[in-house]
């Protein structure tokens, strides 16, 4: 290397971030080509230096970072030693300067790979310097701690993306400095909420969501259980839990360091590792849905911060009924009715077939209440829980989690969630939605839901659409409820096509005296079709019962005209 290769380097840099056109090309191209040679290693090292401009030393670690994910194997040993030893010098004098911060942290992702690079040993020994990093950034130097937590990130980044046996050999070499990442939850992230360093609370989370992904099987996604996890560990489930409905004072940091703590319990509980102690595993999960209980009073708190909890509750809910759907949702002993909250009304329960956990019931309720509630996210968190407690047989669920409890979804979800926005009128004019959430909502979570609900209601579901769309008095009711309808077109139609159904006159007589109602110019639907959006969705309503109009002798087969002459008439208003 030349001190001209460093120059041109330094030249093409400034134009790639100072230029434009076909000048800003041109350093591109030539940077490219630059970074596959061997000079670009000596350099990229010459120029990391404080003196030189941030982006210029960010640049060159960023170079350096892929070359050596690239090309580390090409070298030699000696020439790796030699190597590592420069950047690791160079970090050190970058951590002398506070203000460089970002090529610091870029120069402790490139030591990561290095570590990870060079064997077992190099892993174990930059494991070990950078949980004393960590603690010694505790007296004030705070830059180092959150540098050192970005290290243990990346060298846990690294590793988990090895192949098998060297992902393998390195977790086991590293394994020692486990219990060190997890004793984060126990002092650090706790401590540094309270002083409200929360860029430090934020990095621990991270780092301890990385080494919480080691796991020698690459077929499991976490290296613990949760019984081991709270049998090992039993602060980190403590703190994560304590982190949902956090009182950080920047509402942002705080929906951030929720939303991950969020997202680690969902992996940490949900199906994946399994534990080698039934018992314990189970008491795992009973006491995961303790906590849940434990924040309902937050999670129903109307506004902002109450929706956020809500969301975290059901999503971790969801992932516990899809762990263990029998302990969640499985029979359990005697509690108060999820149907009949605040009655007081208690309900019997055979305790010699109690397979469940003693929280089925309340965290049951919970659920009504989250999915009661008007955010959308919160519903399509929730979906998933309701979903699996629907794959226990019904005999192996307490009666108040079969039939009753789907019915008091009715109301949440045809009467809110279904319908468009109140004073919607069209997608150009809407800013407190988005077209494309909406649609792919209904037309996934929420319609994989409503069959779920109509299959363990029947009749029911279908009454429940007809007094709404008798008593409605806007169209977002009448198309919500038609859109409920075309939901469970399928099992609907096996049902009125299998003579053994149970509830089959009564069945037919509701879905005839629906259909009738929208095709007929009498009808009560039929008066909202004047509305394009209620049209479209009659209009699939009707196509997704084709077959039982041609098959049924009493359908209304003229009033299709009507219905069909209102679509005509809407497309050609648009």
């Amino acid at each position: 290397m030349t001190a001209e290769d460093a120059n041109n380097l330094r030249a093409a840099i400034a134009s790639l971030y100072g230029m434009a056109g076909s000048e800003q090309q041109q350093a591109n191209h030539w940077l490219n080509g630059f970074s596959r040679s061997l000079a670009a290693w000596q350099a990229c090292l010459q120029l990391l230096d404080p003196s030189e401009r941030p982006e210029v030393c960010f640049f060159c670690a960023n170079m350096l970072l892929s070359k050596v994910r690239a090309e580390w194997h090409k070298l030699s040993s000696g020439q790796q030693a030699s190597m590592g030893a420069m950047i690791s010098n160079k970090f050190q004098l970058f951590a002398q300067y506070a203000q460089a911060k970002l090529a610091m942290q870029r120069l402790g992702l490139l030591l990561a790979a290095v570590a990870s690079l060079s064997g077992a040993q190099a892993c174990k020994t930059f494991a070990g310097q950078c949980v004393g990093m960590v603690s010694g950034g505790e007296r004030g130097q705070y830059h180092m701690s959150d540098c050192a937590l970005s290290m243990l990130t990346a060298l846990g980044d690294e590793i988990n993306n090895m192949d098998k046996s060297r992902r393998k050999e390195l977790v086991a070499a590293t394994s020692s400095h486990w219990a060190d990442i997890a004793a984060l939850a126990e002092r650090f992230i706790p401590e540094h909420m309270v002083a409200g360093t929360y860029g430090l609370v934020h990095g621990a989370l991270v780092c301890l969501q990385s080494w919480l992904r080691l796991s020698t099987d690459a077929g499991t996604t976490c290296r613990l259980s949760p019984g081991q996890l709270a049998a090992q560990h039993p602060a980190v489930l403590t703190c994560l839990f304590g982190l949902l409905g956090t009182s950080a004072t920047e509402p942002v940091t705080a929906e951030r360091i929720e939303g991950l703590a969020c997202e680690m319990l969902c992996e940490l509980l949900g199906p994946g590792t399994a534990g080698t102690t039934p018992q314990q595993e189970r008491a795992a999960v009973d006491a995961a849905a303790a906590a849940l209980l434990g924040l309902g009073d937050i999670a129903l708190t109307p506004g902002h911060v109450g929706a956020r909890v809500a969301r975290c509750v059901a999503a971790v809910a969801s992932a516990l009924a899809q762990r263990d759907a029998e302990t969640i949702c499985g029979c359990a002993p005697p509690a108060t009715s999820p149907t009949a909250a605040g009655n007081g009304r208690t309900v019997s329960n055979d305790s010699t077939r109690a397979s469940g956990g003693q929280h089925v019931l309340p965290l049951a309720e919970l659920m009504l209440h989250c999915i009661a509630r008007p955010e959308r996210e919160v519903c399509e968190a929730a979906v998933e829980y309701f979903l699996m407690v629907n794959t226990l047989p019904s005999e192996a669920r307490h009666p108040q989690m079969v039939r009753p409890l789907y019915a008091s979804l009715l109301q949440p979800l045809v009467h809110r969630h279904a319908r468009y926005p109140a004073g919607f009128s069209s997608w150009n004019e809407e800013v407190n939605d988005d077209e494309e959430a909406f649609h792919r909502f209904r037309d996934q979570s929420l319609s994989e839901l409503l069959e779920t609900v109509y299959l363990m209601t029947g009749p029911t579901y279908l009454t429940h659409l007809q007094d709404t769309i008798s008593t409605a008095d806007m169209w977002q009711a009448v198309e919500g409820a038609l859109y409920c309808l075309k939901a469970v077109a399928c099992p609907v139609k096996n049902n009125l096509n299998c003579s053994q159904y149970h509830h089959l006159q009564q069945s037919n007589q509701l879905v005839q005296a629906l259909l009738e109602d929208l095709c007929s110019p009498a009808g009560k639907a039929a008066a909202f079709l004047g509305n394009p959006y209620t049209c479209a969705t009659a209009a699939g309503l009707v196509g997704a019962y084709a077959a039982w109009f041609a098959a049924t002798t009493a359908a209304p087969l003229e009033g299709c005209q009507h219905c069909a002459h209102a679509v005509r008439g809407q497309a050609s208003s648009c």
